[in-house]
């Protein structure tokens, strides 16, 4: 088996979002690196580099995303057909669900963290679809989800609450990105410039800081023009953005800047004297990850996830995500001088897969293959 040229199924109709595209890339990069043949179920070949298009086999399925019916059809039913025309030794279905697939070898990547969200009756108003995945992402992971060699999470406490939930013992702690080096900057802030990375949800949690600093605007405005903000969600985009536009266009020193592309995103990166990220609820929190390659000192919600995510880092600190005068005074603590970040570490209790190389290895030898 060893010297027979791999074949291995990637599966994701759904995906078209910049975070779990990214992902998919970035394990179909470190496939391509062995000698197998690569099939891609995608919504359209068009989200990838063309130079892959005499790499890989690409199968569209653009109606799939269209509604959850027709992927509920396509999962359980529709690519059990299609799975068995393609006979691959490998099936990665790389959008969270376990689908019925014909091989003896299917993993499943799992982003999505909904199920771990607050179930507040008034998130229906502001986002009705995230209230309704809070309820039945437990119940759609749970499908088939012991057909797979392996269930890949992207930190410990998912595969511990996995664990619990579904009573099993193959997930894989895999880093959807890897370490980087961090330095100490300068302990003395004239400004505190950032940006919060993001499409609007209400798990975000962008609020706390709008309040942070209408907090400051209303009591301390000595301290307004020192403090900027951009978010990238535009002010229309659903109904929670229109609220919080609404509510807070009064401030001066925000701006929802929309959509932003790549380049000028980074720019606002190298722009930024600090990184603030307060959300309540990720799988990762690759703004994160991008702080520390900036090596911003960071301010982060203390949650489970924000410390895997961080892992060891020369400056941060935690905050509860609720309070906003907490971080209203962190705001003008650090302008007045004071250095309030310190030293972070953090050490897993389980082996975590740290690159996507040792990832595809860990696939390739549970497939015993």
């Amino acid at each position: 088996m060893k010297n027979k040229k791999l074949k291995i199924a990637l599966s994701g109709v759904n995906i078209i979002d910049t975070g779990q595209l990214q992902i998919f890339r970035y394990l179909l990069n470190a496939l391509l690196k062995r000698n197998v043949e690569i099939i891609c179920l995608v919504n359209s070949k068009s989200l990838f580099d063309k130079k892959l298009f005499d790499k890989v086999t690409f199968m569209e399925y653009p109606q799939i995303k269209k509604s959850w019916i027709k992927r509920m059809i396509f999962e359980y039913y529709s690519l059990f057909r299609i799975s068995k025309k393609i006979d691959s030794d490998i099936w990665i279905n790389m959008q969270d669900t376990s689908a019925r697939v014909y091989t003896s070898n299917s993993f499943v990547y799992c982003h999505n963290p909904s199920m771990f969200g607050e179930k507040k009756l008034w998130n229906l108003f502001y986002d009705w679809k995230f209230f309704i995945w809070t309820y039945l992402y437990k119940y759609l992971f749970k499908i088939n989800i012991k057909s797979n060699k392996g269930v890949i999470v992207q930190q410990e406490w998912i595969a511990e609450e996995f664990k619990k939930l579904y009573k099993i013992d193959n997930t894989i702690v895999a880093k959807p990105i890897e370490d980087l080096p961090s330095k100490a900057n300068n302990n003395i802030f004239e400004k505190l410039v950032f940006i919060y990375p993001s499409i609007s949800r209400l798990h975000k949690n962008f609020e706390v800081i709008l309040k942070a600093l209408e907090y400051i605007d209303n009591h301390y405005p000595s301290y307004n023009d020192k403090i900027f903000c951009s978010f990238t969600f535009d002010k229309d985009e659903n109904r929670w953005s229109r609220y919080l536009y609404k509510k807070y266009k009064k401030l001066k020193n925000i701006e929802f800047t929309g959509y932003m592309k790549r380049e000028d995103l980074i720019k606002k990166m190298e722009n930024s004297t600090i990184g603030v990220f307060p959300s309540k609820l990720e799988t990762w929190g690759l703004p994160i990850t991008e702080f520390k390659q900036y090596r911003l000192p960071i301010i982060l919600s203390d949650l489970k996830y924000a410390h895997e995510t961080l892992g060891n880092y020369s400056r941060a600190i935690f905050i509860n995500p609720d309070d906003f005068k907490g971080l209203a005074k962190i705001f003008m603590s650090l302008l007045d001088g004071d250095d309030l970040f310190y030293k972070v570490e953090h050490k897993p209790k389980n082996r975590i897969i740290n690159n996507w190389d040792e990832l595809v290895d860990e696939i390739f030898k549970r497939s015993q293959l």
